[in-house]
């Protein structure tokens, strides 16, 4: 009687642990088969760049069922239309009417705000359940003070993922402001 316990233990894990690599598998299909829908819009006349670790982005908002995201310093808007392509529902804010340009010329879309992130308020991004950027700023002065400003304007229940351009710095927004994050492979979380 036992053994036929311990056994269905060891099924039951096993099949567990069949299933937590199943789902992985998927999340990693879904975002290769949409990366490739992605680059089939590009028609092949223009490139494109998305954060190495956009993957990992990809797989937080999943794992947290989050939907509703702004990206802040949107560019080309290239994260915003992946992940809207994906399912969720993204917008971003971008400052430079060039880039701004670009982006209405590859997707004929109206998914960026232009809007310069220095002065958002809490109205600006009281919508959205993830406030997501990638190191908008390259001026380490200007760096800190948006990751002061930014952390005290969101709302309660929104999520900040921040990924700092050198994966080696990990733990950047909560050494700046003070607040406690949480490491997520190479993204930097704070939720209020």
């Amino acid at each position: 009687m036992g053994n036929r316990k311990v056994s269905h233990f060891f099924v039951f894990i096993f099949g567990m642990n069949i299933k937590r690599q199943l789902k992985q598998l998927d999340r990693q299909l879904n975002f290769k088969r949409n990366k490739e829908i992605y680059h089939k819009k590009s028609n092949g006349q223009w490139g494109y760049y998305i954060n190495p670790h956009f993957d990992q982005v990809v797989e937080y908002l999943n794992e947290k069922n989050l939907k509703k995201v702004i990206d802040l310093g949107a560019g080309e808007g290239h994260v915003i239309e992946l992940l809207n392509d994906m399912g969720f529902q993204a917008k971003g804010y971008e400052i430079e009417d060039e880039l701004i340009e670009q982006y209405h010329q590859k997707f004929n879309k109206d998914n960026i705000i232009k809007k310069d992130i220095m002065f958002l308020t809490t109205d600006d991004i009281k919508d959205f359940e993830v406030i997501y950027f990638y190191d908008p700023f390259r001026d380490l002065e200007l760096k800190k003070n948006f990751l002061i400003y930014i952390t005290n304007i969101v709302i309660p229940d929104q999520t900040i993922i921040y990924k700092h351009e050198k994966d080696r710095i990990k733990n950047y927004l909560s050494e700046v402001t003070g607040l406690k994050t949480e490491v997520y492979h190479f993204l930097e979380i704070f939720r209020k």
